[in-house]
């Protein structure tokens, strides 16, 4: 899986962030317990399947909490870690 591609699983739908406290909700899908919450609030549907859904039933997903973490902290090792450039390089041993 690419950095790309764990950034897209990592992002609510709704705020098109990285999830901070993220949540399962009844329709299977995973968002960001403020942004649902107010969602569900005006609207009271899935904004993605438009199934009915209830605040009092929304689970914390700790895969996904502890996932975005663990790229949170590649992420912050990957701009510590110093640049080699070809012409730095001992190409010849």
């Amino acid at each position: 899986m690419s950095s790309v591609d764990t950034q897209q699983y990592l992002i609510c739908p709704l705020t098109l962030q990285l999830f901070n406290e993220p949540v399962t909700a009844e329709d299977g899908h995973t968002y960001e317990r403020k942004a649902i919450t107010e969602w569900i609030t005006q609207h009271g549907t899935s904004p993605i399947t438009k199934k009915f859904l209830s605040i009092n039933r929304l689970t914390p997903n700790y895969a996904i909490k502890d996932a975005v973490e663990a790229f949170k902290q590649q992420q912050a090792q990957s701009n510590i870690l110093p640049s080699i450039s070809i012409a730095d390089a001992n190409v010849n041993g």
